[in-house]
């Protein structure tokens, strides 16, 4: 979710739009409700909202949109008239508003930066980089959670961030048994040189987390959030409240982008979203 507002965010800089973030009711970290759940989670994008879009007189871009339907959650986004739109429709469009509802990232976006546009010649990494610091800041009461454990735990030890996949990601990276293993001959390594270093573990699954604490003991150290002892992802489950859990995902990641380095999983959105917290 974060990482198609950030390529939307190049997308606008790119064809100089003002940027309006909406995550209504089908967000997987929503409660169902209308609210736009953004703010609960980020500070705003700027002032515009959903609401001072809606204008009877204005064009919109793609037409399957209008002003009656543009709060409308899911319109023609896998099939049916302009749906799977790329962000690269939506250069050079002439219409007042443009409504990006599918996924565009911004390695898809850098080559077509024109030549004359301050981002030009970037890489994805710069780009990724530039783009998280100029618009991705946590919401005041998620900062605050943040900072309070940091306070707490964290302040004036060194510590390396480490991101770990477990749960249902078995069942779409078949080789995750073997980098999981992996963790280890790294972190091992890298200890050996400082030993004075602790870890910062976050991962979504109980049995990673003691297997660390069996291996590394009291050098770990990890928030208390919601885990699974399963290989069904802690998204599924019922009892779970889908914000918070959007909440705990957010307070690991900026925890762990004030280690002093990290090791995390290509493979994984969260960990590839850690390295654009920070210039390691």
């Amino acid at each position: 979710d974060v990482s198609h507002v950030i390529g939307q965010l190049l997308l606008a800089e790119i064809t100089v739009r003002t940027p309006v973030v909406h995550w209504g009711a089908n967000s997987r970290f929503g409660d169902g409700g209308d609210a736009n759940l953004f703010p609960y989670f980020f500070e705003p994008i700027g002032e515009v909202d959903i609401d001072e879009l809606v204008c009877s007189e204005w064009d919109y871009f793609p037409p399957k949109w209008n002003a009656e339907n543009l709060h409308d959650n899911e319109l023609n986004i896998w099939e049916g008239p302009y749906s799977r739109m790329s962000a690269l429709y939506f250069l050079n469009r002439t219409e007042r508003v443009a409504i990006s509802d599918f996924y565009t990232g911004v390695s898809d976006l850098s080559p077509w930066i024109p030549p004359d546009h301050p981002l030009y010649g970037e890489s994805v990494e710069r780009l990724y980089r530039y783009l998280v610091k100029k618009y991705l800041r946590p919401s005041a009461a998620i900062r605050k959670e943040i900072d309070a454990f940091y306070d707490q735990r964290l302040a004036g030890l060194p510590y390396i961030s480490v991101h770990v996949r477990g749960s249902d990601k078995v069942k779409e990276q078949s080789d995750l048994g073997d980098v999981n293993d992996l963790y280890f001959t790294v972190l091992d390594d890298y200890l050996r040189q400082d030993p004075e270093c602790n870890i910062f573990l976050f991962t979504d699954d109980n049995r990673v987390l003691k297997r660390f604490v069996d291996h590394y003991g009291d050098k770990v150290i990890f928030t208390d959030c919601d885990r699974t002892d399963t290989d069904d992802g802690v998204h599924v489950a019922q009892k779970i409240d889908p914000r918070r859990l959007g909440v705990e995902v957010i307070i690991d990641a900026y925890l762990a982008a004030r280690g002093l380095g990290f090791v995390g999983n290509g493979a994984s959105n969260v960990s590839c979203m850690v390295v654009h917290l920070n210039d390691w």
